[in-house]
């Protein structure tokens, strides 16, 4: 079947930020950039480090220029110097949309669906997930930007502010979160294909499986092995069997991403961290003993009262 017109006849530019600590480009990135392709007439990847000979010619298939070299501002320095790349070799200059993108996910499937979800919205940019952390804003592992945004010098001078920050969080509260407002203020419609419930106020990636039946094909690789999502995450045996049974080649990208540690001691440190977590939550709801500021003391099972008095002189 021929591809749509909406993927043939766009001229999309994507910047892609690529940071490995043994500067090592692994198959999930390759695949990353294989569907990449599909959706982009042109790809500037960025390397926050520098990269041998043997891994530069990994992305020949995929890239139309590398950047390569230490910078240490993270995603955003990354695309700042994509960006400033792109603008001084004419790219931007007739491009229907420029998307900015990073190694962060895991590429499940073709991008395609994304952008078939979002074409019919009439935004002038987009990313794939929402979130209502600190408040609500569009997340930058994914954005798309249509030509009238890129155009406006707002563009550009917003990326060209970028500094080097003392960690991630402070790149997030700094350049990724004030960014829908910034260019919403200047009067752009902005939208996102999946978010957590605004009660949550969750990261979307702590809900994968639910993010990929909504239309976004990446998954947060972090939901593997940072403690800080494993404790919110849904149950990772369930992400692992969701991914092995409909999506197998993903399943080898996240395996070959841990090879230097091993993903069976990875997995299973991530299962074990999560398996106590369950436990405790578990006891709570079957038993817990609770306080009140007025000495009155409960103990529940299953959230069921039944045995409640008052302690002699208590004091909170």
């Amino acid at each position: 079947m021929p591809q749509d017109n909406l993927f043939l006849n766009k001229n999309r530019v994507a910047i892609f930020a690529f940071y490995n600590k043994q500067a090592k480009v692994l198959d999930y990135v390759l695949s990353y950039l294989k569907y990449l392709k599909e959706v982009c007439s042109k790809i500037v990847f960025v390397a926050d480090c520098e990269l041998s000979d043997t891994e530069l010619k990994k992305l020949e298939p995929y890239v139309c220029h590398v950047i390569a070299m230490r910078h240490g501002e993270y995603d955003f320095g990354s695309y700042k110097r994509g960006l400033n790349y792109a603008k001084d070799n004419g790219l931007l200059d007739d491009l229907d949309e420029l998307v900015i993108c990073n190694d962060s996910c895991y590429c499940v499937y073709p991008l395609t669906k994304s952008f078939e979800i979002m074409k019919p919205k009439g935004l002038d940019f987009w990313g794939m997930t929402g979130s209502y952390e600190t408040k609500l804003h569009v997340q930058s592992f994914f954005l798309v930007f249509n030509q009238k945004v890129v155009l406006d010098p707002h563009f550009i001078e917003y990326f060209n502010q970028v500094k080097a920050q003392e960690d991630f969080w402070n790149v997030v509260v700094n350049y990724e979160i004030p960014l829908r407002d910034y260019f919403e203020n200047l009067g752009y419609k902005s939208g996102f294909i999946f978010t957590s419930q605004v009660k949550d106020r969750m990261n979307p990636a702590c809900f994968p499986i639910k993010s990929l039946k909504a239309g976004v094909p990446l998954i947060k690789r972090k939901i593997f092995f940072d403690e800080d999502y494993l404790y919110i995450a849904s149950p990772l045996y369930l992400i692992n069997r969701f991914i092995k049974k409909n999506y197998p080649n993903t399943y080898h990208d996240i395996e070959q991403s841990f090879s230097d540690v091993g993903y069976d001691k990875v997995y299973k440190k991530a299962w074990g961290f999560q398996v106590a977590l369950y436990k405790k939550a578990v006891s709570r709801f079957i038993y817990r003993k609770e306080i009140s500021k007025h000495g009155l003391v409960k103990y529940r099972f299953l959230t069921i009262p039944f045995i409640i008095y008052r302690k002699r002189n208590y004091t909170k």
